[in-house]
């Protein structure tokens, strides 16, 4: 199949990180932080008074309404425990690849008197995906999580410091009280899919006039930077969060319920579709075919020592300006390693993960199906590729990628694709991890995922595109696991 015939699939190669961009606005709401400077707990902003406190806001796209978020926080008693109940709903609709997609969440979380974190849980529903979210303390500092996915459950005890809260809309800044200009807060957040701790710094940059709702108020400018990524929010002298917007388009703004709550006008329009905006258009015509073997090319808004550039297939030829050389790499045959592969690597790329369970039943017997008796590496590795691209539909998945539930379910993008070709060549013992990075498809460049194996030496391959040797278009960036597809996300709107 010609590249360029992929190209609705490609779109979404990294949905996942342009959804994970867009829950900036709301997914922190129900996340758990805790706090390292200006120490932050639910004793600092939940007044024992509380009974019953309401919030809504407005979620716009390039100035067209999209969707609404509302927040409670309210007392809460039951069987023996009381506290307090923090609670979300966030309904929004994206307009991608010429259809509207629904996105909506509902979560909550509960803590004591004493304002310590008790449970959490939240659903994200994106179409037909559906993921839950369970934590719930089990002894101190120890929280039992639980992942439920279409590929089945994913449990784990996570640590979690003693004063753990649960952020609110847009970080907790609706709670933090008095603010003052100069002041700073730096916010470690614990991402549950990944298991990862992220720091987000808020700094009071400025007062300023702001119009709320048609009436004039004084408001606090606070910049916040997540990995990289620049988000603007105007709080008012009580601390409510009033306005918050990033540089991609994305607006949240305070609106009363009636307001916020109508947006079906925008379902009648054809607003931009938000897979464009994740792409890169190159300065210069570029000829390239789909079997470019040589490609250098120069990359600005990227600092070469917070990614992997240099490897088997790329070269820094220079930092200022970064400049790359790619090449395809192929294998002599002589070189190629039978299986079982004895070769040292690094365990974690011969090892099932939470989201590439190699281990599981029905996908080390399809592994063995699809290799039957050849222990050639190469050969099993091309089989497993040609596999995938033949049964595994080609469909936007709105979700966390998950080798089990994409052969469940048999489509996605390529991450699903990635994924599940990692955990089939594990089975069968051969290391593969997976690349994230560009592609380079119809004029433009656009974020992609596949896979790289080591069979007597590393080589790239895309099971998405149908390539045993990726071309030299696709530009790695980083490898491993979820988390690091994640440091993507400083690059939106940047690179």
């Amino acid at each position: 199949m010609v590249k360029k015939n992929l190209l609705k699939l490609l779109n979404i190669g990294t949905l996942l990180l342009w959804f994970i961009m867009m829950f900036l606005l709301v997914d922190r709401e129900i996340y758990p932080m805790t706090s390292k400077q200006n120490v932050i707990s639910y004793r600092y902003f939940l007044p024992k008074e509380l009974l019953l406190r309401e919030h809504w806001m407005g979620i716009y796209f390039n100035d067209k309404k999209v969707g609404y978020s509302n927040t409670t926080v309210s007392a809460y008693e039951e069987k023996g425990f009381s506290g307090y109940e923090i609670s979300n709903e966030t309904e929004m609709f994206v307009f991608l690849l010429g259809e509207h997609q629904k996105i909506f969440f509902k979560g909550s979380a509960m803590v004591d008197t004493n304002y310590n974190l008790r449970n959490f849980e939240f659903d994200l529903k994106t179409g037909s995906e559906i993921i839950k979210v369970i934590g719930k303390l089990i002894k101190k500092d120890i929280v039992d999580l639980k992942i439920i996915t279409g590929g089945g459950i994913i449990e784990k005890e996570v640590q979690v410091p003693r004063d753990v809260f649960i952020a609110n809309i847009l970080t907790p800044l609706e709670f933090l009280g008095k603010l003052s200009v100069g002041k700073t807060f730096l916010i470690d957040v614990l991402e549950p899919f990944t298991l990862t701790v992220e720091k987000v710094r808020l700094f009071v940059k400025e007062k300023v006039d702001f119009i709320d709702q048609q009436k004039p108020v004084k408001a606090y400018l606070v910049e916040i930077d997540y990995k990289g990524l620049k988000l603007k929010s105007w709080v008012s002298e009580e601390g409510e969060i009033l306005k918050e917007e990033t540089s991609l388009g994305w607006t949240i703004v305070k609106e009363p319920m009636e307001k916020a709550i109508v947006y079906q006008r925008y379902l009648l329009e054809k607003p931009q579709d938000v897979a464009s905006l994740i792409s890169i258009l190159p300065k210069g015509k570029i000829d390239i075919t789909d079997k470019a073997s040589y490609m250098k090319v120069e990359l600005e808004g990227l600092n070469v020592d917070e990614f992997e550039l240099s490897n088997e297939r790329q070269d820094v030829l220079s930092k200022i300006p970064l400049r790359l050389e790619i090449k395809t790499k192929r294998i002599l045959k002589e070189n190629v390693l039978e299986l079982p592969i004895k070769h040292k690597v690094e365990d974690e790329f011969m090892a099932p993960s939470r989201f590439i369970q190699s281990d599981n039943y029905e996908i080390v017997q399809l592994a063995s199906k699809i290799a039957r008796e050849e222990t050639n590496s190469l050969v099993v590795a091309q089989r497993i590729k040609d596999w995938i691209f033949k049964n595994i539909g080609k469909r936007p998945i709105i979700s966390i990628p998950d080798a089990l539930g994409t052969l469940k379910r048999r489509e996605g993008d390529c991450n699903e694709h990635s994924f599940l070709y990692t955990a089939l060549a594990r089975a069968k013992g051969i290391p593969t991890k997976v690349c994230y990075g560009l592609v380079y498809i119809d004029g433009r460049f656009y974020y992609h995922a596949w896979c790289k194996v080591f069979i007597g030496e590393w080589i790239s391959i895309d099971p998405t595109l149908g390539q045993d040797f990726v071309d030299a278009t696709h530009i790695e960036l980083l490898s491993g696991g979820l988390d690091k597809q994640l440091e993507l996300v400083r690059l939106l709107g940047k690179l």
